[in-house]
Protein backbone atom coordinates (compact mmCIF):
# COMPACT_ATOMS: atom_id res chain seq x y z
CA UNK A 1 0.00 0.00 0.00
CA UNK A 2 0.64 3.70 0.15
CA UNK A 3 2.22 5.28 3.57
CA UNK A 4 3.69 7.46 5.41
CA UNK A 5 5.87 6.65 8.67
CA UNK A 6 6.65 9.72 10.79
CA UNK A 7 7.16 7.76 13.93
CA UNK A 8 10.36 7.13 14.99
CA UNK A 9 12.06 7.74 11.38
CA UNK A 10 10.34 8.88 7.48
CA UNK A 11 9.41 6.10 5.50
CA UNK A 12 7.45 6.83 2.09
CA UNK A 13 6.04 3.36 0.92
CA UNK A 14 4.63 3.46 -2.26
CA UNK A 15 3.00 0.10 -3.96
CA UNK A 16 4.68 -1.55 -1.14
CA UNK A 17 8.04 -0.40 -2.24
CA UNK A 18 9.98 2.07 0.10
CA UNK A 19 11.04 5.24 -1.43
CA UNK A 20 14.00 7.65 -0.90
CA UNK A 21 13.66 11.04 -0.98
CA UNK A 22 16.10 13.89 -0.23
CA UNK A 23 15.40 15.49 3.29
CA UNK A 24 13.69 18.49 1.59
CA UNK A 25 11.18 16.29 -0.07
CA UNK A 26 10.81 14.16 3.51
CA UNK A 27 10.19 17.79 5.16
CA UNK A 28 7.83 18.95 2.58
CA UNK A 29 5.92 15.52 2.82
CA UNK A 30 6.20 15.39 6.45
CA UNK A 31 4.54 19.34 6.84
CA UNK A 32 1.45 17.67 4.65
CA UNK A 33 0.58 15.24 6.03
CA UNK A 34 0.63 16.88 9.53
CA UNK A 35 -0.85 19.86 8.27
CA UNK A 36 -4.11 17.69 7.44
CA UNK A 37 -5.36 20.03 4.93
CA UNK A 38 -4.80 22.06 2.00
CA UNK A 39 -1.79 24.57 2.80
CA UNK A 40 -1.20 27.43 0.40
CA UNK A 41 2.27 27.15 -1.26
CA UNK A 42 3.05 30.51 -0.56
CA UNK A 43 2.96 29.25 3.11
CA UNK A 44 3.84 26.01 2.79
CA UNK A 45 7.46 27.66 0.99
CA UNK A 46 7.94 30.59 4.14
CA UNK A 47 7.65 27.97 6.88
CA UNK A 48 9.99 25.61 5.47
CA UNK A 49 12.41 28.13 4.40
CA UNK A 50 12.04 30.62 6.92
CA UNK A 51 15.15 31.70 6.66
CA UNK A 52 14.86 32.45 2.74
CA UNK A 53 13.48 35.57 1.40
CA UNK A 54 10.41 34.17 -0.14
CA UNK A 55 11.34 34.19 -3.71
CA UNK A 56 14.18 31.84 -2.84
CA UNK A 57 11.40 30.24 -0.92
CA UNK A 58 9.26 29.85 -3.76
CA UNK A 59 11.83 28.35 -5.88
CA UNK A 60 12.78 25.82 -3.03
CA UNK A 61 9.60 24.33 -3.10
CA UNK A 62 9.26 23.88 -6.52
CA UNK A 63 12.10 22.39 -6.96
CA UNK A 64 11.11 19.97 -4.27
CA UNK A 65 7.53 19.44 -5.78
CA UNK A 66 9.44 18.26 -8.67
CA UNK A 67 11.71 15.77 -7.30
CA UNK A 68 8.89 13.80 -4.88
CA UNK A 69 6.63 14.02 -8.58
CA UNK A 70 9.50 12.15 -10.52
CA UNK A 71 10.44 9.67 -8.17
CA UNK A 72 7.13 8.48 -6.63
CA UNK A 73 4.30 10.45 -8.66
CA UNK A 74 1.13 12.29 -7.32
CA UNK A 75 1.32 12.00 -3.72
CA UNK A 76 1.28 15.79 -3.10
CA UNK A 77 -2.07 16.89 -4.67
CA UNK A 78 -2.04 20.80 -6.52
CA UNK A 79 -5.42 22.13 -6.13
CA UNK A 80 -5.00 25.99 -7.64
CA UNK A 81 -2.36 27.66 -5.27
CA UNK A 82 -3.12 24.64 -2.28
CA UNK A 83 -0.78 21.29 -1.95
CA UNK A 84 -2.20 18.71 0.45
CA UNK A 85 -0.62 15.33 0.79
CA UNK A 86 -2.89 13.04 -1.11
CA UNK A 87 -5.54 11.21 0.41
CA UNK A 88 -4.23 7.67 -0.53
CA UNK A 89 -1.42 7.89 1.78
CA UNK A 90 -1.85 6.52 5.00
CA UNK A 91 0.10 8.42 7.66
CA UNK A 92 0.80 6.30 10.76
CA UNK A 93 1.10 9.00 13.25
CA UNK A 94 -2.37 10.12 11.83
CA UNK A 95 -3.96 6.73 12.62
CA UNK A 96 -2.32 6.56 15.84
CA UNK A 97 -4.15 10.15 16.89
CA UNK A 98 -7.61 9.04 15.55
CA UNK A 99 -7.03 5.46 18.09
CA UNK A 100 -6.20 8.25 21.00
CA UNK A 101 -9.20 10.31 20.31
CA UNK A 102 -11.88 7.31 19.70
CA UNK A 103 -10.78 5.96 23.30
CA UNK A 104 -10.90 9.69 24.77
CA UNK A 105 -14.38 9.30 23.37
CA UNK A 106 -15.57 6.46 24.70
CA UNK A 107 -16.62 7.69 28.08
CA UNK A 108 -17.62 4.00 29.66
CA UNK A 109 -15.93 1.45 27.80
CA UNK A 110 -12.33 0.40 25.74
CA UNK A 111 -12.09 -1.67 23.76
CA UNK A 112 -8.76 -3.67 24.89
CA UNK A 113 -7.95 -4.64 21.15
CA UNK A 114 -7.21 -0.76 20.19
CA UNK A 115 -5.29 -0.34 23.30
CA UNK A 116 -2.25 -2.32 21.10
CA UNK A 117 -1.15 0.88 18.77
CA UNK A 118 -0.16 3.29 21.35
CA UNK A 119 1.54 0.97 24.23
CA UNK A 120 4.86 1.43 22.25
CA UNK A 121 6.30 4.82 22.95
CA UNK A 122 5.28 6.68 19.83
CA UNK A 123 7.32 9.90 18.97
CA UNK A 124 6.99 11.58 15.77
CA UNK A 125 10.14 12.20 13.98
CA UNK A 126 12.89 12.52 17.28
CA UNK A 127 15.65 13.71 15.27
CA UNK A 128 13.95 16.60 13.68
CA UNK A 129 13.80 20.15 14.72
CA UNK A 130 11.46 21.85 12.55
CA UNK A 131 9.39 24.32 15.17
CA UNK A 132 5.99 22.93 13.35
CA UNK A 133 7.15 19.62 14.35
CA UNK A 134 8.01 20.25 18.27
CA UNK A 135 4.52 21.70 18.48
CA UNK A 136 3.24 18.27 16.82
CA UNK A 137 5.13 16.05 18.59
CA UNK A 138 4.65 17.34 22.59
CA UNK A 139 0.51 17.44 21.47
CA UNK A 140 0.50 13.77 20.29
CA UNK A 141 2.84 12.79 23.24
CA UNK A 142 0.21 14.41 25.49
CA UNK A 143 -2.90 12.99 23.25
CA UNK A 144 -0.88 9.35 24.07
CA UNK A 145 -0.87 9.99 27.58
CA UNK A 146 -4.31 11.15 28.47
CA UNK A 147 -5.33 8.15 26.32
CA UNK A 148 -3.20 5.62 28.49
CA UNK A 149 -4.20 7.07 31.44
CA UNK A 150 -8.28 6.86 30.25
CA UNK A 151 -7.74 2.88 29.18
CA UNK A 152 -5.89 2.75 32.50
CA UNK A 153 -8.71 4.18 34.38
CA UNK A 154 -11.15 2.25 32.93
CA UNK A 155 -9.74 -1.36 32.94
CA UNK A 156 -8.70 -1.24 36.26
CA UNK A 157 -11.35 -3.26 37.83
CA UNK A 158 -12.42 -5.54 34.46
CA UNK A 159 -8.66 -5.95 33.40
CA UNK A 160 -6.35 -5.29 36.24
CA UNK A 161 -3.04 -6.17 34.04
CA UNK A 162 -4.33 -4.56 31.00
CA UNK A 163 -4.67 -1.36 33.00
CA UNK A 164 -1.38 -2.27 34.53
CA UNK A 165 0.66 -2.40 31.18
CA UNK A 166 -1.10 1.24 30.08
CA UNK A 167 -0.48 2.70 33.24
CA UNK A 168 3.25 1.41 32.86
CA UNK A 169 3.14 3.15 28.99
CA UNK A 170 1.84 6.50 30.68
Amino acid sequence: GNRLQLSGTFELTIDGKEVPLPLCGQRLLAYLALARRAVSRSRCAGELWEHETQARANSNLRTVLWRISQACGPVVVRDADNLRLSPKIGVDILELAQICQAILASASSVNQRAVDPILDDIVLLPTWSDTCLICERERLHLLRLYALEHIAAHLASSHPSRALTAALAA
